[in-house]
């Protein structure tokens, strides 16, 4: 019997170190960066969030990449925004890309950003979570990608630029 309660425990505790959460997530360091209003802004289906794109930036309408609930593309050079559509929660990220996340307060909105952890491959997952009550059944992923260091800074004002519509 003993065995047993002991395992259980270990278990339980493995368990719950494994689960990602929000509310454990590190704030994000504050930044001072944001998108001119001159740049596009594009609203995201149902209201969710809307961000602003650079100049020069163009929409893909038949993006060559997997996407099981649909996204949209926006492309300059090798300066990408990509947004992907689903159901998306703590568990949709691994261990690896939880390990990088913090999480910052932009109005009705919490973002959690997952910044890549390899140098060689500049990326920024940004995931916007309604906090309101009226939640929508459809999330939003945007995976803002750039490997020109020329990108870096329109990048920043992009990520920056993530708001609600509310």
């Amino acid at each position: 019997m003993r065995i047993i309660v002991i395992a259980a425990i270990a278990f339980t505790a493995f368990s719950a170190q494994g689960e990602h959460s929000i509310e454990q997530l590190p704030a994000c360091r504050a930044s001072n960066v944001s998108a001119p209003r001159q740049w596009k802004t594009i609203d995201l289906s149902h209201g969710q969030a809307r961000f602003r794109i650079p100049p020069g930036m163009q929409e893909i309408h038949d993006p060559k990449v997997f996407c099981v609930h649909g996204c949209e593309l926006w492309a300059r050079k090798t300066f990408k925004v990509l947004v992907s559509h689903g159901i998306w929660g703590p568990s949709s990220f691994d261990d690896e890309s939880w390990a990088t996340a913090c999480v910052e307060k932009r109005g009705t909105l919490r973002i959690v950003l997952l910044p890549s952890k390899d140098s060689s491959n500049h990326m920024v997952v940004v995931w916007p979570v309604n906090d309101t009550p009226t939640q929508s059944t459809e999330d939003i992923l945007l995976n803002v990608q750039w490997s020109d260091s020329a990108d870096e800074a329109d990048a920043a004002k992009v990520i920056a630029s993530v708001r609600s519509d509310q």
